[in-house]
């Protein structure tokens, strides 16, 4: 808006005529020679982010046991995805195959993605990727990202209660890693559910935030709920968890499931009576309907 600035790195990232008339410069490649007034675009909320498509390439697909697999995309250095923390996309491979899952990754990393994808036979998504048809530097179209109702407020000061369900663990993982990427201090308390609670994959990682941050706490819980889990199981397992909040009012929710993991949660933790603040949920369709 105002002052001077000098280029001192190189960049890929072309702007038009019409951004330098307007001012526009990248931060990460210029300094200041006086005092200067920007005017930033920033990300607060979804609604601040337009939808994008981006050409992606596969850098890396893990096994994280059996049943998931880590598919690592990356997008050019001057396409980076536009997202918050929870937020899902739509993955295509070719014209026919595709899927709508979370992102599994922090924003402050735009560049590198990660997608956590269960084993389902007869998906098509699912199987590509299993079966070794998608390989390294294969293209991937990324479109989106959704405006879920998942996502983390960080102006917001209350503690958080996260419930995720096997591969809803994924969209958990953006929200914490954003909570230690922004040095956020609220209490984060995560309980995972699983169909196989003696093993869990990356039951590690959830050790390590725990280890690593005091205000981050993290349990598996060793409840066994499955895709065909109804509301009333559900419900059951998170009744010991209820029981340790006797006043939600300085908590948000957080909810990352199948159809009845989330409408249980709902039932138990928003509809308590307790007044707890946000209650968001991703509603996990991977395995269902897809």
């Amino acid at each position: 808006m105002s002052g001077e600035v000098e280029k001192v790195k190189h960049h890929d990232y072309a702007l038009s005529a019409a951004e330098k008339a307007n001012g526009a410069f990248l931060m990460c490649a210029h300094r200041a020679l006086s005092d200067i007034e920007i005017e930033a675009d920033v990300t607060q909320s979804p609604e601040d982010i337009p939808r994008q498509v981006i050409e992606t390439k596969v850098k890396e697909i893990e096994h994280l046991d059996p049943q998931v697999i880590r598919l690592h995309l990356q997008t050019p250095r001057s396409q980076r995805l536009r997202f918050v923390a929870g937020q899902s996309v739509t993955l295509r491979i070719g014209d026919d195959i595709q899927t709508c899952i979370a992102v599994a990754s922090c924003p402050c990393d735009d560049r590198n993605l990660h997608f956590h994808i269960p084993l389902i036979p007869g998906n098509a998504f699912s199987e590509a990727v299993f079966s070794g048809d998608l390989a390294p530097r294969a293209s991937v179209t990324l479109g989106g990202p959704d405006r879920g109702e998942l996502h983390l407020d960080v102006q917001d000061e209350r503690d958080s209660i996260i419930l995720s369900w096997h591969t809803g663990f994924a969209p958990v993982i953006s929200l914490i890693e954003q909570v230690m990427a922004l040095e956020i201090e609220k209490g984060v308390h995560l309980y995972r559910f699983s169909p196989t609670p003696d093993h869990q994959y990356l039951a590690n990682l959830c050790r390590s935030w725990a280890d690593a941050y005091d205000n981050i706490r993290a349990e598996l819980m060793p409840d066994r709920l499955t895709l065909l889990s109804e509301v009333m199981a559900c419900e059951a397992a998170f009744a010991g968890i209820a029981a340790r909040y006797p006043n939600l009012s300085g908590h948000n929710i957080y909810v990352s499931g199948p159809p009845a993991f989330v409408e249980a949660a709902r039932n138990v933790f928003a509809f308590s009576g307790q007044g707890s603040g946000h209650f968001r949920a991703h509603t996990d369709w991977v395995g269902i309907f897809d």
